[in-house]
């Protein structure tokens, strides 16, 4: 092989991404090695897909080689965000799904986006928490606080803009201080709040009556439900909703909906 890379600028070679893969999963060559196998082989070694839409990034990334990861960045032009056409994984949903966590770090300090999703709509967090086993028992705080994240585009998460991280719901708490939340129901459109002592609050679009409050208009801020006399001398004790409506139960077996 000659010392210059028999492609241009604009190489998209299928070929030669399959070569720069499959030279990647070889664990017995070091970094160095392969950082000039790559150069010496494609001038677009950061870019050049192989036959299943990976990159060197990706491939990278999923074996943990964090300084090829950083050299394919910072040097050839490697697209931190791409996705591979099999999943729409990026370099950091790989490094996640093969466990990979000190490169995943590294991709995160470059810039590497966890907002973006894959093929089935996951996120990279989403990923990290899709095997956990969780406990049977719910995991609410003493604090019985609320802290959301997410997209809100349908407002069901508060008056917040869309968030990656959890955040307290601060608005809601101070107007109510000494609410307690032990249950939240969520919806496409709308969301409910119980608390310990039996109040039940709603946010989200109230069109056709799904939020309870004797209107239709769009509620941001969760807001109180009031109750006829008779389901109101007991306390609501569970909550259930589905996309258009929204069912309690008091502790007295009455059913509203």
């Amino acid at each position: 092989m000659s010392d210059t890379p028999d492609c241009t600028e604009r190489c998209s070679s299928e070929i030669h991404g399959d070569i720069l893969c499959a030279a990647l999963t070889k664990r017995e060559v070091t970094d160095y090695q392969l950082c000039a196998f790559l150069s010496k082989t494609c001038y677009c070694c950061g870019t050049v897909k192989d036959s299943l839409g990976r990159t060197s990034l990706h491939i990278a990334a999923s074996c943990g080689r964090t300084n090829i990861v950083k050299w394919l960045i910072n040097y050839k032009h490697a697209n931190i965000n791409v996705k591979d056409i099999e999943s729409g994984y990026t370099p950091l949903h790989r490094s996640i799904y093969y466990g990979k966590i000190h490169t995943a770090i590294s991709l995160l300090k470059m810039g590497a986006c966890i907002d973006t999703s894959d093929l089935d709509g996951l996120t990279v967090l989403e990923h990290a928490m899709k095997d956990l086993q969780l406990p049977l028992e719910p995991c609410i705080s003493n604090s019985g606080e609320i802290y959301v994240w997410g997209q809100n585009t349908n407002y069901t998460l508060g008056p917040h803009q869309a968030r990656s991280l959890p955040e307290r719901l601060d608005l809601f708490y101070k107007e109510n201080p000494d609410v307690e939340i032990c249950c939240v129901c969520l919806e496409k459109f709308h969301s409910i709040l119980l608390t310990r002592d039996g109040k039940v609050f709603a946010s989200g679009h109230g069109q056709g009556g799904r939020l309870g409050l004797s209107t239709e208009e769009t509620v941001l801020l969760p807001k109180q439900v009031r109750f006829g006399k008779a389901v109101a001398l007991f306390n609501i004790k569970q909550i259930s909703i589905a996309r258009d409506h929204s069912v309690f139960l008091n502790e007295n077996g009455q059913n509203c909906s």
